[in-house]
């Protein structure tokens, strides 16, 4: 663990939003920090805030989608402020928007240069002075979208470049290993910056509908974090040795969640189960627990498509199907997928049971108590099984990716259920 006082910060985006609530953060911890953007007036601002903090700023205007612009930025800060200890990447595009088959490839091109190569650039230029001093610190703000890229249909380019700057970073850091220059990335959650204001303002026919829809959505709900809260989850890990992480704002305790922050019941046994509408891909509305009555259920809430867990789960069920029919056990289960996803869904794995679409992710949380993710928003998997009059017998919750309901201890449970039933009916 290291102090940071009299270390020298360089923060790419640093005149707004994350960037700025950085510098202003790390500034207050004694670092004396350089901010550079394109726009002069919002880095003058910044810098002011700083000084009337006491603390120490510089602004540096820079575009980083010109050719050079990376090593000529990196010269600036060593020539006005001396030897860079901290570089903090996190200028970025989330340009071009829609449609892969009618993107601008030179927007393509300018996402790859400012969200990749200008990073690079940067951070090479400045890694000979760390090296020499045997200190440093490179942290590249990237994106959850890595995580789940097809949750953003529309925003190929910012899915690419993120990924691959989350490459770079753990290579670079396996290559910079025992040299006291540490390099990770940072997925801050989703935040409310002009980004986010910009993708809201953007015509929902020009990049995608459920791409707009998604961004709306959720700032109208409220689940959006500050960039305050998203900068300090980043400023508490500057001072450690780790290298080579994906740091998520997610696991960051301190960080406050729109989502955890509202009260949460989860449901325990004995407890009905609540009113919930499934829509599946194939088929009618159907009413829990109404449609599950006079049969023992099962209730999956699934990650998604994307999960590898959650589709060994329902390839685990539907072979289980005979067993479960035998015991007169009726599956349901529901994702925020959409409707064509959940179908390839179903196809793959030749699910005969209903699956649900386009879930409400924080309705269903609010329902049933199930974990929700911040970015992208999405249930947590979740399992329930109900008797016949539609109460809780079991409760599953995770809040990751493991854990999860699976047909062996379903089959157990209800052939328990039954013994005890008719061992009281007996007596």
């Amino acid at each position: 663990m290291t102090h940071l006082d009299d270390k020298t910060a360089l923060i790419t985006g640093g005149g707004r939003g994350i960037g700025r609530a950085i510098a202003l953060q790390l500034a207050q911890r004694g670092v004396r920090v350089a901010v550079a953007a394109r726009s002069e007036a919002e880095l003058v601002e910044t810098t002011n805030a700083i000084a009337a903090a006491g603390g120490r700023g510089h602004a540096i205007v820079a575009d980083l989608a010109a050719p050079g612009a990376g090593t000529a930025l990196a010269r600036r800060a060593i020539d006005e402020l001396g030897p860079v200890d901290i570089l903090i990447n996190n200028a970025a595009v989330v340009a071009p928007l829609g449609a892969s088959t009618g993107v601008d490839l030179e927007a393509f091109a300018r996402a790859f240069t400012v969200n990749v190569t200008s990073v690079a650039e940067l951070t090479f230029a400045l890694l000979p002075g760390m090296l020499a001093r045997r200190w440093g610190r490179v942290v590249n703000v990237s994106s959850h979208i890595v995580a789940t890229p097809a949750a953003m249909v529309g925003a190929n380019a910012y899915a690419a470049t993120k990924a691959a700057l989350e490459a770079h970073t753990v290579n670079l850091a396996a290559e910079l290993a025992g040299t006291g220059v540490t390099v990770n990335a940072y997925r801050p959650g989703s935040v409310d910056t002009a980004m986010q204001a910009w993708i809201r303002d953007q015509d929902p026919d020009a990049i995608g509908r459920s791409l707009h829809d998604r961004f709306t959505e959720r700032h109208a709900a409220g689940d959006l974090i500050g960039p305050e809260a998203s900068a300090a989850a980043l400023t508490r890990r500057l001072a450690d040795d780790a290298t080579g992480e994906i740091w998520d704002v997610a696991d960051d305790p301190a960080t406050p969640s729109p989502s955890t922050e509202r009260p949460m019941t989860r449901l325990n046994p004995g407890d009905t189960f609540p009113s919930l509408t499934i829509t599946p891909a194939d088929g009618q509305p159907l009413e829990l627990p109404g449609a599950l009555a006079g049969h023992f259920g099962v209730v999956l809430l699934y990650r998604g498509s994307w999960c590898p867990y959650c589709n060994a789960q329902l390839r685990a069920f539907r072979r289980a199907a005979d067993q479960l029919a035998e015991l007169d056990i009726r599956v349901v289960a529901l994702s925020v997928d959409d409707e064509a996803t959940t179908r390839q869904t179903i196809a793959k794995h030749g699910l005969e049971f209903p699956v649900g679409h386009d879930a409400d992710a924080d309705a269903v949380a609010a329902a049933t108590g199930a974990f929700v993710n911040d970015e992208p928003r999405y249930l947590q998997s979740t399992g329930f099984v109900l008797d016949p009059e539609g109460r809780v017998i079991v409760s599953v919750y995770s809040s990751g990716a493991i854990g999860r309901l699976v047909p062996e201890d379903v089959i157990g449970l209800v052939k328990y259920a039954r013994e005890h039933d008719a061992h009281e009916q007996a007596a």
